[in-house]
């Protein structure tokens, strides 16, 4: 009843919003710049999930909620939503409206972001192994524009919030406008047997030219618009960028025929050369890896059936011979039609190196230009 309800309300709310530059917009290097100049181009989306709608209303809430706790602290949280133009691209505005500058009992101000996000994620960003780079990098251009303001050359502190688990882990952001660089410390808590410890620096990185990279994808988004023009793909199809871009459908909409379409070349690089070499030396030593273990695993199950045995010692090493299940799913059974509705088909980039004894391309077979 509510289950199905709320969601569909929530689909209702959704309204589309033309693109602008906007500083939660800028990019080191992973927003995908062909998503953009659809948008860009005012290219019609698919609509968000129903559910997607609650996801983003949720994370609007958990701000509040971390902004309720930091105003009972003796921290003081203000200009909240307050407007900032770091800078102009072909004479409009890049703007933005921060979450708030946080002032410390000391008097110092500090530049505050949150972002509330899923537990793999967080789990990634909190062991050090993703880094937040585009969230930076909206901090950074936060901090820009705030020194307009200000003529202050603030610190930034990026809190991030599990909304599984209410964990928070904070980035402390130092930029250098004249290098344009921005010094990032990843702190996470230690919690000793349930209770609150103490922040731990987990890492440190460094992102240059971080104002320099925002500026040129602004201005090479315009350029993409102005000329009408499409950038390449900066993902594969089966990227799980692709997989939830609401412009997904329209990029690969003749997906078949360009790739149809594209032309045989002859690879003289010799880097590529090398790896090509090397992928296909891989190829075969997996090849025969695995006809020798699947020959290894048929001789020594034998031997524990003929020994009527279902563990052996051998030294450090254990061998079991078990009895395990499977699954398998008759389609004898069903009517077709079911099998057609409930068969998911996803596409998918798949690379091949064969030699040409094995294999010989379509276009060679037609005779197909070759194209250095």
């Amino acid at each position: 009843m509510l289950s199905e309800l709320i969601p569909k309300l929530a689909g209702m709310e959704q309204k589309e919003q033309g693109y602008r530059h906007r500083c939660s917009g800028a990019t080191y290097g992973e927003k995908c710049i062909r998503q953009q100049v659809y948008h860009a181009l005012g290219i019609e989306p698919e609509p968000f999930p129903d559910r997607a709608m609650l996801i983003f209303d949720d994370s609007s809430w958990h701000e509040t909620l971390t902004s309720d706790w930091i105003q009972k602290s003796i921290y003081k949280l203000h200009s909240e939503q307050m407007k900032v133009t770091p800078f102009n691209i072909n004479g409009i505005p890049v703007t933005g409206s921060i979450d708030g500058i946080l002032t410390d009992p000391e008097g110092k101000d500090i530049l505050y972001e949150h972002k509330a996000i899923n537990h793999f994620t967080f789990t990634s960003y909190e062991e050090g192994n993703l880094l937040p780079y585009d969230y930076v990098t909206q901090c950074t251009l936060y901090i820009v524009g705030i020194k307009k303001i200000t003529d202050i050359l603030y610190p930034g502190l990026l809190l991030i919030k599990n909304k599984n688990t209410a964990r928070y882990i904070e980035y402390h952001i130092e930029y250098d406008d004249q290098e344009d660089i921005a010094k990032v410390k990843l702190y996470t808590m230690v919690y000793d047997n349930n209770e609150l410890g103490s922040l731990k620096e987990v890492t440190e990185f460094f992102m240059a030219d971080v104002v320099a990279k925002a500026r040129n994808r602004f201005e090479n988004i315009d350029t993409y618009v102005k000329e009408k023009k499409l950038p390449k793909r900066q993902y594969s199809v089966d990227n799980w960028h692709c997989q939830y871009c609401r412009w997904a459908g329209v990029c690969y909409k003749n997906y078949e025929v360009e790739l149809d379409e594209r032309k045989e070349i002859t690879i003289k690089d010799k880097e590529i050369t090398d790896k090509v070499y090397k992928y296909r030396e891989i190829l075969d030593k997996m090849t025969e890896c695995e006809k020798e273990k699947e020959l290894l695993k048929k001789e020594l199950s034998d031997y524990m059936r003929n020994k009527e045995a279902s563990v052996g010692v051998v030294n450090e090493y254990i061998v079991r011979l078990d009895i395990k299940e499977k699954s398998n799913l008759n389609k004898s059974l069903l009517p077709q039609d079911l099998i057609i509705q409930c068969t998911k088909k996803t596409k998918y980039e798949s690379l091949s190196v064969t030699k040409f004894k094995e294999k010989v391309t379509e276009k060679t077979k037609k005779g197909g230009k070759k194209n250095g």
